[in-house]
């Protein structure tokens, strides 16, 4: 009797054991994974277009090398919908045979193939990508596409796209020049400073705005002068916002006298962003000039402006975090 009770426990824990291992084999990334990757590759065969871009999703997901040949050959398909998905799903692998069928996407026929082969070359993050997008920021005639390349050069931050990216500045239309700033402030190559403050001076106040919040992030303070331009002249509100942004962040003593100025003669958000980026000098008569003209409330929301900047500052090391809320304090009531 004894012995039956023994033998029955033992095949319990045995059987509890084996339902368990599928569970434990999808927990440690075992056997489980890229189980479907065989039946999203026959799926990708299917008569049905639906299905296919389904499978192609799914294989972007599941994100194994083993599918590139099958989502190449998808990429070149004659429906346009499965050519994207097949694109997008290229470039959730990351694997360097990517690279070659998603620069030849680069020549598709269509402008939103080409735009999102631009994006998924960008995602790769691989160096060998920038030759292909960089011949399609100078050669491709839709602006979508050119900005998309644009973006890409900026994600994978190779300076030898650098050059390009400065003539696209000075040749293409607003929406392309902006993106290309915010790709040149990503790279933060020296050679981009002086064509992005020939760009405050822009006719457009986009590219001027742009102009002045890369050229902080850059730190670069061979625009210290431009930007004090910009912060003083004639510009729309937005701009010399920016600019009294972008000051703070250079954290050059020339601007200190400007942006006290602007503190004192201007009201709203304008007022708030020259004392939020006086603060961030530690300077005895920029924190005297916030207490003369700052009321209490004023004060306060000048810190939670900074509190919130920080709190969404992609790169830190750009704005030390703790520089304006410190700044402030031993000043406040």
């Amino acid at each position: 009797m004894r012995f039956n009770i023994v033998s029955r426990t033992i095949a319990l824990s045995v059987l509890a054991v084996l339902l368990a291992l599928p569970a434990m084999a999808a927990e440690s990334g075992g056997p489980a994974q890229g189980a479907g990757l065989p039946a999203e590759l026959r799926n990708l065969q299917s008569p049905d277009l639906n299905v296919r871009i389904k499978a192609a999703q799914a294989l972007g997901e599941i994100a194994d090398p083993a599918a590139i040949p099958a989502l190449a050959e998808a990429s070149r398909d004659s429906e346009l919908l499965l050519r994207i998905e097949a694109i997008e799903a290229l470039g959730k692998i990351r694997d360097p045979r990517t690279i070659a069928p998603l620069t030849e996407a680069l020549h598709d026929k269509t402008w939103k193939a080409r735009a999102r082969a631009c994006q998924a070359l960008g995602k790769t993050l691989d160096p060998r990508a920038v030759d292909p997008l960089v011949d399609a920021l100078k050669k491709d005639d839709n602006w979508n596409v050119l900005a998309k390349a644009a973006e890409a050069l900026g994600e994978i931050g190779d300076p030898r796209a650098v050059p390009a990216l400065i003539d696209g500045v000075k040749k293409y239309c607003c929406a392309v020049r902006r993106q290309i700033m915010e790709s040149l402030g990503k790279i933060r190559d020296p050679r981009a400073v002086p064509v992005l403050i020939d760009a405050l001076k822009d006719d457009v106040w986009e590219t001027r705005r742009e102009a002045a919040f890369v050229l902080g992030d850059m730190g670069d303070r061979r625009a210290v002068d431009s930007l004090i331009v910009a912060l003083t002249g004639n510009y729309s509100l937005s701009i010399r916002r920016r600019a009294a942004e972008a000051l703070g962040k250079l954290g050059d003593p020339r601007a200190i006298g400007p942006l006290i100025d602007t503190m004192r003669g201007e009201q709203g958000e304008l007022r708030l962003e020259a004392a939020r980026s006086l603060s961030k000098f530690h300077d005895p008569k920029a924190a005297r000039a916030i207490m003369d003209e700052l009321s209490e409330d004023e004060r306060h929301k000048v810190r939670e402006m900074s509190k919130e900047q920080e709190e969404h500052l992609e790169a830190p090391a750009a704005v030390p975090s703790a520089h304006a809320p410190a700044s402030l304090t031993p000043y406040s009531e």
